[in-house]
């Protein structure tokens, strides 16, 4: 009779079949949560950070498959070139079947179908993100566990984090990946000192680095089993060629794929780099690699936030992983991922910049040990439920955000409304708020505050033409953050340096500037609408900080209307699609993505 702890691992006649079958199980419940909400956004995009998208377009556009950092994005090239190939095929098929007639006409069409361009890349993500979730389970095999190998790709497959940033066309699903398949050839040359599997890491951690510049971490992971190797006596020498080798395919690679504008166009200047001035301002030691760069300062603040971050995404990955720490570091295959993780956690935990992206890769290598607590709990019947419930649980809350993603957005709910009682003289719109299409007169005025965005620039030659642009007539609007820079979390705001001395002239704050502009209405944005402050732009800012602050905007005191999400009680956040501070109680007080909205005319 099979021992519990193996009753979930087939055994015997047809082991193989079964395993694949199960594999293929795996691969398909971890696909289908990540494609099912893939279209979120109603064809528009709300995410920030998605540039890969613009950098894969801007290449085949311009035919330059090396451009210098910041012609499309500050990020790596891997994904870009990724996505050549699919934009390629959806060209091709759209020729083939009539659809546009040529180059022209398709980037034509993207530009006034954007979902056209975005949702193939999430496809991309998501396909890589089920895809960690078998090799999570080959990690775990690997190192001896049975019904733990399975518990540990299931934590992967349903685990909320992870399914939310794998509907997402940004870097970070991906990231995780490459750093899992990474660890699992690691942890095979921490097992058998073997030199081939230690540059197959390398090699893995090289893709990791030309993914996203904090796959620069990645070499960690060849480091680690090269310092825990049994080597048996082997020499210094192959010892050493064995480190050198990893790091020459780390390098290689990641440079080939990822940064090869390192060569072709020399080191990045610091205007290239986001928010490469502001860095080089501050105190402590900063480093970049291409568009991005990495500042060496840490605050405390970051543990409470990013614990409960981590937390409130996925608690029973946390609570099973930490409690089955010990029970993996038994096995020496998964000793470069522990430490990694270990050693990943503890730096961005603290690290100043509080983002909760950086925690995916913790949460991906957290799901071995929660697999080895699992396999541990199922040994004890009593005790199986608890592991069925941690399952059970991880699946209602991504079921939840699929959910909510299907659902429209409180911004494209907000473009109807506009449609049916559009502004009769001017609509400042709140930053985050939804990319209204502007009319004529607007898309001038705002070519006068900065320069016009593709899809902008897009609508401007039909008026230029004297032809109303397909999507209809546009709005008399103005997005703010053309003219003003916010700090939203520390409650701070001030005139964008280029235009000050500009908006100065014209009085002394908002409701002075907007007149002068035309403006008489404003849609106000609040992404935080259960915490008793009021939108941005109406905050009088804390009077304890010595931050700039815009003076509050004067506006009338009923709103013409309002969108929120709230399902009954005010939610304290509406942050959806983008990441959650507390996803336990964030998904259930919300129907639908997107922040609260009000219409508000000025007063005077």
């Amino acid at each position: 009779m099979p021992t519990p702890q193996t009753q979930l691992e087939p055994a015997g006649a047809g082991a193989k079949v079964r395993t694949r079958l199960g594999l293929l199980a795996l691969f398909l419940v971890a696909l289908g949560l990540r494609l099912w909400p893939i279209d979120h956004g109603d064809g528009a995009n709300y995410l920030a950070d998605t540039h890969v998208v613009r950098s894969a377009l801007g290449m085949a556009k311009d035919k330059d498959l090396v451009p210098k950092v910041g012609t499309y994005s500050t990020y790596p090239n891997l994904l870009p070139y990724a996505l050549l190939p699919i934009y390629a095929g959806q060209y091709a098929i759209g020729r083939a079947t009539g659809a546009w007639s040529g180059a022209g006409e398709y980037g034509n069409t993207l530009l006034e179908r954007p979902a056209l361009a975005h949702v193939p890349a999430r496809v991309l993500v998501a396909l890589l993100g089920a895809l960690t979730a078998l090799v999570a389970w080959k990690l775990a095999r690997e190192a001896g566990f049975t019904a733990g190998a399975w518990f540990a790709g299931a934590f992967v497959a349903l685990g909320l984090l992870h399914v939310h940033f794998s509907v997402q066309e940004r870097p970070w699903a991906p990231l995780a990946l490459f750093l899992l398949w990474s660890a699992l050839h690691a942890g095979r040359a921490a097992r058998t000192g073997s030199g081939r599997e230690l540059v197959l890491s390398g090699a893995v951690a090289g893709l990791a680095f030309a993914t996203h510049q904090g796959g620069l971490l990645a070499l960690a992971l060849p480091g680690i089993a090269w310092l825990v190797a049994p080597w048996r006596g082997a020499k210094l020498a192959r010892r050493v060629r064995s480190g050198f080798s990893a790091v020459l395919a780390f390098a290689l690679l990641g440079v080939a794929v990822g940064h090869p504008y390192l060569v072709a166009h020399g080191p990045t200047a610091t205007e290239q780099v986001a928010a490469g001035e502001a860095l080089a301002e501050m105190d402590g030691t900063s480093i970049s690699v291409g568009g991005q760069a990495m500042r060496f300062a840490f605050s405390t603040d970051t543990l409470e936030r990013l614990s409960g971050a981590l937390f409130g995404y996925d608690p029973a990955l946390v609570l099973l992983g930490l409690g089955g720490i010990a029970l993996a570091a038994r096995r020496r295959n998964l000793w470069p991922a522990l430490l990694f993780a270990g050693g990943w956690g503890g730096f961005f935990l603290l690290h100043y910049n509080d983002h909760v992206r950086y925690l995916l890769p913790l949460a991906v290598f957290l799901a071995l040990p929660a697999g080895a607590a699992a396999e541990w709990l199922w040994t004890k019947k009593p005790l199986r439920a608890v592991v069925v419930l941690a399952l059970l649980f991880g699946l209602v809350q991504s079921l939840r955000l699929g959910h909510l993603l299907r659902q429209s957005d409180t911004r494209t709910l907000a473009l109807a409304a506009l449609a049916e009682d559009p502004p009769a003289v001017g609509l400042a719109v709140d930053v985050f708020g939804p990319e209204v299409p502007l009319d004529g007169p607007s898309l001038e005025r705002l070519s006068q505050w900065r320069d016009l965005y593709a899809r902008e620039w897009h609508r401007a030659a039909y008026y230029d033409a004297g032809v109303e642009p397909p999507s209809g007539a546009g709005f008399a609007a103005m997005p703010v953050d053309a003219l003003l820079e916010f700090e939203i979390r520390r409650r701070s705001s001030w005139p964008a340096a280029r235009h000050a001395g500009a908006l100065l002239s014209l009085g002394p704050g908002p409701n002075e500037w907007f007149a002068a502009l035309g403006l008489d209405e404003v849609l106000l944005v609040d992404r935080s609408p259960g915490d008793d402050l009021p939108p941005p732009l109406l905050d009088p800012g804390d009077p304890t900080s010595n931050l700039p602050k815009l003076p509050p905007l004067r506006v009338q005191p009923e709103p013409v209307w309002v969108i929120d999400p709230s399902r009954g009680a005010t939610a304290d956040e509406a942050r959806l699609p983008t990441e959650l501070n507390f996803a336990l109680t964030d998904l259930w007080q919300v129907t639908r993505p997107g922040p609260r909205l009000e219409r508000r005319r000025l007063a005077p």
